[in-house]
């Protein structure tokens, strides 16, 4: 980090403006190329010289070939990774094509600001002795004035980064900036059993590498919109959640206990639904209370099904 620095902080005999380092984007994408477009536009369009980063997309293996799309975007680079299957391999091979020390992730479905590169690369100069840094999340809604419930619950619930950061040690990585270097040391995300981020995060503070939080530097997601997609993502992150700590000392009795509090009621987080600006209305808050009761049954019945030897469906 101090060598980016020194170069960035490099200037001429004619200006004493700051030179930006050069940035690569990487970006795992699958079967999400509407998205993955919006996506695109959005950092074609940031106020980092153009001139000064590189937009690399890994496929994973969609159905359909991303040649068509490829085509549109003739200043963004397609590769892809079809052997290993998940996002963290998908970001592993981006780096690897890399030829930039700054690597931003973010993922096909979100919409990074206009300053987000800028907000990303500033704060890294900000901070000399740290090396990855978390962005923000606005989660929003595709169907307002009329969201869904489902939405409503998103909007307060979805993608707490500073959550992650301060409390769980780690960044999503839909939103995230780091240096080559870091990522060499750290060693790359693990595939798609693993929760590759809160694992990727833990094992770099474990080896005493630094996650902050940059407010600035700000992505947009759409929220999901039916109890189906919020299923199918808890299914996913208690496969993940199994994975990481079935290992541990006592982990089936930790992961009993954890089962049955969430048949307790939700306290905690019924509070943050009647404080959150994001949901207003008593209907509202009512509708978002009765989705968190359901989604925490639906939860610990998941986590008992894998407990006693179930298999997760997909």
């Amino acid at each position: 980090m101090t060598s980016m620095v020194a170069e960035a902080g490099q200037t001429d005999s004619a200006a004493t403006a700051w030179t930006w380092p050069r940035v690569t984007v990487v970006i795992p994408h699958l079967n999400d190329f509407d998205r993955l477009a919006i996506c695109i536009d959005a950092l074609e369009a940031q106020t980092y010289p153009r001139d000064r980063f590189d937009i690399i997309v890994c496929d994973n293996g969609s159905d359909r070939p991303f040649q068509p799309l490829a085509a549109r975007y003739p200043g963004v680079r397609f590769i892809s990774e079809a052997e290993q299957k998940g996002p963290g391999p998908a970001r592993n091979r981006g780096v690897m094509a890399a030829e930039t020390e700054l690597i931003a992730f973010t993922d096909s479905d979100c919409v990074p600001a206009p300053g987000w590169l800028e907000a990303g690369v500033t704060g890294l100069r900000a901070r000399p002795d740290c090396e990855i840094l978390g962005g923000a999340v606005d989660v929003f809604r595709l169907n307002d004035p009329k969201p869904t419930a489902a939405e409503l619950y998103e909007t307060v619930f979805a993608f707490g980064q500073r959550r992650y950061v301060e409390r769980k040690n780690f960044a999503a990585t839909g939103n995230v900036i780091t240096t080559k270097s870091a990522f060499a040391a750290i060693g790359p995300f693990k595939g798609a059993a693993y929760p590759e981020d809160l694992e990727w995060g833990r094992r770099a503070v474990g080896l005493g590498y630094r996650i902050e939080l940059e407010p600035a530097m700000m992505v947009s997601h759409p929220a999901r919109e039916s109890w189906g997609a919020l299923a199918k993502k808890w299914r996913r992150t208690i496969r993940h959640k199994r994975v990481y700590e079935r290992d541990g000392r006592f982990a089936d009795l930790r992961w009993a206990l954890f089962a049955i509090a969430l048949l307790s009621p939700p306290l905690i987080q019924g509070g943050r639904i009647f404080r959150s600006d994001r949901v207003t209305g008593l209907s509202d808050r009512l509708r978002v209370l009765g989705l968190l009761i359901g989604l925490r049954y639906y939860r610990a019945w998941w986590m008992a099904r894998l407990l006693f030897g179930g298999e997760a469906a997909r």
